[in-house]
């Protein structure tokens, strides 16, 4: 397998992961051990394969740098908005928090587009 393809393999798996997580938030956004837990392996996946791959497949070196610090960022910012997801007390703070992830899943998904249209 040439290393642009393992790059679109590991894009594609975030995509799915990103996908369940989506799921799982619009069946039952009070599964917060679920959500973190979904989210702990889309870091994973993110951290062990797409960046990886992303700094050595991608050309020009900072196109891919640009987006793959804007997931970084997004990933890091997700499990912030979870974790004020799970303390909301009020339903209109829920659905505002909610909002958010759902936001923040959609820009994570963009960005992962985005990096299969710099690949070779």
């Amino acid at each position: 397998m040439q290393a642009s393809d393992e790059l679109r393999a590991a894009v594609q798996e975030f995509d799915r992961q990103l996908a369940n997580l989506q799921a799982l938030l619009a069946h039952s956004s009070d599964a917060f051990a679920d959500l973190q837990s979904a989210l702990v392996s889309l870091n994973t996946l993110f951290q062990t394969q797409v960046r990886a791959q992303a700094m050595t497949d991608i050309e020009p070196p900072e196109a891919g740098v640009s987006i793959i610090t804007e997931m970084h960022r997004h990933l890091r910012l997700l499990g912030v908005d979870l974790n004020f997801l799970r303390a909301a007390k009020q339903l209109s703070t829920r659905q505002q928090r909610q909002q958010l992830v759902e936001q923040r899943l959609a820009s994570l998904k963009e960005f992962s587009q985005g990096l299969l249209t710099l690949m070779p």
